[in-house]
């Protein structure tokens, strides 16, 4: 967001959105770079470098998880939806980096098509824009949150028990906590479908707000939504690091005791902690996406004054 000399605080007698072509003039009106570029003429040229090279960007990343999901799915035979022979898991049971890959295609995709009604001026309600650009995170949102499901069902009931009684790990075995499959359906149903209801719905309102010129109102609304955001935003964080951690420290004594035993070739060692370097460097990833989602919004109601 981008204005002239205003202040911090919006005031709905003073400052509205700025209309398409015309300048900040007396700095009564301020520009929303995320859903609007022809009504910020000193920053119009660059704000179109911008989302051209974000275009181009997730035009290319688009096509490199397409082609990996394919890899995944057809080559290397992996599935979208976890096989449950043992009835541990629930109704929901998503394969964690399938469902991650499959859900930031579209996100990417998204993202790419909303650059391009940006640039072309395809869409000019600011409701539509809003809604557009929230549907295009809320997807990426709901990838990290597929990904936490999937990841509390990779520490199966089964290892734990035997991690717990046949270890010869050096480390002291600890109880592991993993909620029973109707709390993680529960859970699943309430970080996936809860972002959708509300997030959009306050996006739409605000817009809505928007287009009446009613900026007190959508600055209410802005910050419901955004401190939303930070909301699911920190759920999911919290249980990434916790599930994950828990995974890690149960890979770190597999391979120790696969070590200890000496039946295992040094390519499976290998291929193990291979594993192990992945799941920290998607979990870091993913935790670092969080936060920065989460940051972004609450920095965003920072900026309106709150």
């Amino acid at each position: 967001m981008s204005r002239g000399n205003v202040t911090n605080s919006l005031n709905a007698t003073a400052e509205v959105l700025c209309p398409s072509g015309v300048s900040f003039g007396d700095g009564q009106c301020f520009c929303d770079w995320r859903v609007q570029l022809t009504g910020c003429p000193k920053e119009e040229s660059f704000l179109r470098i911008l989302y051209l090279i974000n275009t181009i960007a997730c035009f290319v990343v688009f096509i490199m998880i397409t082609g990996l999901l394919i890899w995944r799915t057809t080559v290397r035979g992996q599935r979208l939806i976890a096989k449950d022979p043992l009835k541990e898991m629930g109704y929901f049971r998503p394969r964690p980096l399938e469902c991650f890959l499959l859900l930031n295609m579209l996100h990417v995709c998204s993202r790419l098509l909303y650059s391009v009604c940006l640039l072309s001026q395809y869409l000019t309600s600011n409701t539509l824009l809003e809604l557009f650009h929230d549907v295009t995170f809320t997807i990426s949102l709901a990838s990290l949150a597929v990904y936490l499901i999937g990841l509390i069902y990779t520490v199966p009931r089964s290892h734990i028990t035997r991690y717990r009684h046949h270890s010869h790990s050096s480390n002291e075995a600890k109880i592991i906590w993993i909620p029973r499959p109707a709390i993680v359906d529960s859970f699943g149903f309430f970080v996936l479908i809860g972002p959708i209801v509300s997030l959009n719905t306050f996006a739409i309102i605000s817009g809505m707000y928007m287009d009446n010129a009613d900026v007190e109102k959508a600055e209410i609304w802005i910050t419901v939504h955004y401190l939303s955001w930070s909301f699911f935003c920190w759920i999911i964080m919290i249980g990434l690091v916790y599930f994950g951690s828990r995974l890690t420290n149960v890979i770190v004594t597999h391979i120790e005791d696969t070590k200890y035993s000496g039946r295992a070739t040094p390519m499976k060692i290998q291929n193990l902690e291979r594993g192990l370097n992945k799941l920290r460097i998607i979990s870091y990833f993913c935790c670092s996406l969080g936060f920065d989602c989460s940051y972004d919004e609450r920095y965003y109601c920072y900026y309106f004054g709150i």
